[in-house]
């Protein structure tokens, strides 16, 4: 019998890792999102919490569904962390190694983002607000990605988070805290591939550098200066 592996939050810490060594190819992921979203009600929200790992996009997620009415949160790592570990180590990968592969961008990165998007969208009703965290790089680096999600779920509203990273030494201690990989070299090649990625034009920026509760506000006070501009 197989063993299926249950994602721990250490685990799961790692496996954003194997970005820094990999080839990125955004496409097939973005097909396969854009293939699921589809239409939601007026009033309800798809609220993607983006940005590099170990940058806050959980807590903040955690924070803002206690801040937002009728919202709930969809966390990719763990609806879809067992799946990526139980393929890396089918592979012989590490968990640290999960996302460098040519096979993970082409077929096991599309699932892993696809699924939580689907379950996305079927929640996109009433006034719902969709809080739907994940990485997102570097498929917010192709311009026409989120401009053509953006008309796929209208009339829903699609609002993208950004979390830029911390500065070096605090990512690294980040990292560290987490138990994830956080060597110089490591952290240095991290913020080359990572630190200044392209995103959307529209998306909110806001520093990880803040305070939780801080940034938790200014991510609410962002989705509600966006709601009624949208409303008006």
């Amino acid at each position: 019998m197989a063993t299926i592996l249950l994602p721990k939050m250490n685990e799961i810490s790692a496996l954003g890792g194997g970005y820094v060594n990999s080839k990125p190819n955004p496409m097939p992921t973005i097909k396969a999102v854009l293939k699921v979203a589809k239409s939601g009600s007026v009033g309800a929200q798809l609220i993607i919490i983006a940005g590099p790992p170990c940058v806050g996009k959980s807590l903040l997620g955690s924070l803002l569904v206690r801040k937002i009415p009728e919202s709930l949160v969809l966390d990719k790592d763990l609806t879809a962390g067992g799946f990526i570990l139980q393929a890396a180590s089918a592979n012989g990968q590490p968990s640290h190694n999960a996302y460098s592969s040519d096979y993970y961008w082409k077929h096991l990165r599309p699932i892993e983002y696809a699924g939580p998007m689907a379950v996305a969208c079927e929640n996109l009703v009433n006034q719902r607000r969709v809080l739907l965290v994940g990485g997102w790089a570097p498929e917010l680096g192709v311009t026409t990605f989120c401009n053509d999600l953006e008309k796929l779920i209208e009339p829903s509203q699609l609002i993208v988070i950004y979390l830029n990273p911390p500065d070096t030494n605090e990512w690294q201690q980040r990292l560290k805290s987490r138990g994830s990989q956080s060597d110089s070299e490591y952290v240095n090649t991290l913020v080359r591939t990572m630190g200044n990625l392209p995103i959307w034009s529209k998306a909110i920026r806001l520093s990880s550098m803040l305070p939780p509760n801080v940034l938790a506000q200014a991510g609410f006070n962002a989705i509600k200066e966006l709601s009624c501009s949208q409303s008006t």
